[in-house]
Parts: C-alpha cells; sequence; structure tokens
C-alpha cells in the first residue's frame, strides 16, 4: 500500500491519483480513484474546454521533477520519432520498391530531412518538464469548467514545445480546426523563442503518423489520405503556422 501522491500541492487537480501499488514481476499494478466528466472531444464548448486542456496541461508541467521520473524519457518521446522516421520507416519502404506510393514517401522524408527538423527535434538544451507522454484525446474529459485527464503510463520527462506539437498532430485532433490550434499556442507554452523548435516537432509528429498509417494504407485508407495531405500542407512553407 501506498499513500495518495500530494499532487494538489503542485496546483494539480485534475488528475487520478494513486491509490496502492500491487508489486508483480510480470503484472504489477496500481489502484487509482476515478475522475468525473463527460469526453472532452463531445463538450458543446470545444475551444472552452481546450483552454481547460491548456490549463491542466500547464499545471502539470510545473509538477518538479524528481526520482526515476526525473530520468526517465516519456513514451512517444521525439528521439523515438526519430527512429522511426530515420531507421524503421525507410527500412520497410524499401521492401516495397514495386508500390506506387513509396516514391512519394521518400520524398517527404527527404524534405523533412533537408529542412533541418531533425536536428531541431534532437536538441537536448531545452529544460525538461513533466510530461504524459500520451496525447490522445480520448483521455480527456470536460467537468465543468475543468478539463481533467487520465492515462499517465507514458509518463516521464519532455518539453513544452515537443508536448504542444504531439498533442495537436495526434490523429484524434484531426476534427478541430488550425485556427482553434494556433489561436491555443500561447496557452500551451510556445513563444517566439521556442516557435521554431515548436514547428520542428509539429512536422516531424505529422510524419510520424503518416508511417504508422503507412503499414495500415489499404485497412485505413481514409485515415492515410488524410494524414498524407495534412504532411504535405505542413511542408508547403506559406501554410498559416508559420504566422
Amino acid at each position: 500500500m501506498i499513500h495518495p501522491r500530494r499532487l494538489d500541492k503542485h496546483d494539480v487537480s485534475d488528475v487520478p491519483r494513486p491509490l496502492w501499488l500491487g508489486h508483480h514481476d510480470e503484472v504489477p499494478a496500481i489502484g487509482m480513484t476515478l475522475l468525473k466528466g463527460t469526453p472532452l472531444t463531445q463538450s458543446p464548448d470545444l475551444e472552452a474546454a481546450l483552454k481547460g486542456l491548456a490549463d491542466t496541461t500547464q499545471r502539470l508541467h510545473r509538477v518538479p521533477l524528481s526520482g526515476l521520473i526525473a530520468e526517465l524519457e516519456r513514451i512517444d518521446s521525439g528521439s523515438h520519432y526519430m527512429l522511426r522516421l530515420t531507421g524503421s520507416w525507410p527500412e520497410l519502404l524499401a521492401g516495397h520498391e514495386d508500390d506506387p506510393l513509396t516514391a512519394d514517401m521518400r520524398a517527404l522524408l527527404t524534405v523533412w530531412h533537408d529542412s533541418g527538423d531533425a536536428e531541431l527535434v534532437s536538441d537536448t538544451t531545452t529544460a525538461p518538464v513533466f510530461s504524459r507522454g500520451d496525447s490522445n484525446l480520448l483521455n480527456w474529459l470536460r467537468d465543468g469548467a475543468a478539463s481533467p485527464v487520465v492515462d499517465f503510463e507514458y509518463s516521464g520527462h519532455g518539453t513544452v514545445h515537443f508536448d504542444a506539437a504531439d498533442l495537436i498532430e495526434h490523429i484524434s485532433a484531426r476534427q478541430i480546426p488550425d485556427s482553434t490550434w494556433i489561436a491555443l499556442l500561447p496557452d500551451l507554452g510556445i513563444t517566439p523563442a521556442n516557435r521554431r523548435l515548436f514547428l520542428a516537432a509539429q512536422r516531424t509528429c505529422a510524419l510520424r503518423w503518416l508511417a504508422v498509417l503507412w503499414k495500415q494504407r489499404h485497412t485505413r485508407a481514409e485515415e492515410f489520405a488524410t494524414q498524407h495531405a495534412r504532411v504535405r500542407f505542413l511542408q508547403s512553407p506559406d501554410n498559416p503556422w508559420h504566422g
């Protein structure tokens, strides 16, 4: 049995609280409190719900990094995405030379490499923050004026700009207009000082999702086509994200 973590002293109240820990070599378990609320994506005032999401995220970023969490990088980190885009996906493409899409996928990877995004995503000079590591909007709820969030199994340290980019480019966020996200950037911690890092991370996250959906391009053809267009759009120099 462990005591509940007093996250509220760091002004984080819209998250589950640990209640007990079950030690097991193969299947350890943590019991946590339930959160009330309805799915954030079904909120009648989605912009207000997203403002609440940004507020919860900023408060999570203020939780001090200590112990193992300070040494553990979040799952689905920039370095993880880099491995996919520089290693596993090019290797898979090499085995599909006859696929009519392969040349275009390689061209998009080349634009990404030549843009310098890979180097910016690999930047290690930015101060780390606590990160949930899971950007799926289905993990977010709406309860009154608050936007609580669940699922912390991917948590670790990350950066403010990568968290914002990964959230915006998660495929669960495609229903939300870019104009809404762009207006929310300051609330997500994006400033003139880290905007270039954010844009590089955004293009990288979008390309990573294209790589994921490429493997399912026949069974999830519509989603793949949407993501293909998304990557092309973000790589265009005149898209509205550049301000």
